[in-house]
């Protein structure tokens, strides 16, 4: 797991490039990080910098800190990726929200913080 002080350094080499995208995780549920929020606020104190700042997520660890967080900083974007087996994957794909608790929840805290998410994927 990278330590925040290197998450630090990355962003800010990141930073002097100039327009590009930053994405906060890769191969992994970005939530799990314990220092996350923290992550993402230093990330977006250096916004001006960047063409945009977001990162992925299955939804399950998107919590109130953290749908504070994304309305607070101005988050540019999240992608909420849903995945499921069976019966659940086919009817997320034919546009139609599965039983899991997943997405009304999502729905809920993006509510609560006058915040839309862009996209709901698989």
């Amino acid at each position: 797991m990278m330590q925040l002080d290197l998450f630090k350094h990355l962003v800010d080499e990141a930073a002097n490039i100039g327009d590009v995208s930053l994405l906060l995780g890769i191969g992994g549920e970005s939530l799990l990080h314990p220092d996350f929020v923290e992550m993402l606020e230093y990330a977006m104190s250096r916004r001006s910098k960047f063409c945009d700042v977001g990162f992925f997520t299955n939804g399950t660890l998107f919590d109130e800190k953290v749908a504070e967080a994304v309305v607070r900083l101005g988050v540019d974007w999240v992608d909420f990726s849903i995945d499921g087996v069976g019966e659940v994957t086919e009817r997320v794909r034919r546009g139609i929200l599965s039983n899991s608790p997943v997405p009304e929840t999502l729905c809920e805290k993006c509510k609560k913080h006058v915040w839309k998410p862009r996209a709901l994927t698989q």
